[in-house]
């Protein structure tokens, strides 16, 4: 499971990790997570926004650090542009 994914559609994500496993989110289920994600709003405790640069780091710098493991995990590389 991608963290894009899973914050793109939080639902349907789950939906396909349980059917990985051969099961089925209930309705229900469904209901009550979409209840969950519309009573708390994705920025509910703020907007958090960090640069490599903070840290020392530049996007390249990261990003060959971490290649053999974004590679091995498809996991897209970071661009440097701001998340939306």
């Amino acid at each position: 499971m991608h963290y894009d994914a899973l914050i793109a559609d939080p639902v349907g994500t789950v939906r396909e990790l349980y059917a990985a496993f051969g099961d089925q989110v209930s309705d229900e289920h469904a209901q009550r997570m979409n209840a969950v994600l519309a009573d708390r709003p994705r920025d509910a405790f703020g907007r958090h926004r960090y640069d490599p640069a903070d840290f020392g780091w530049s996007y390249a710098e990261i990003n060959a650090e971490f290649a053999d493991y974004t590679s091995r995990y498809r996991v897209q590389p970071e661009s440097g542009s701001p998340a939306a």
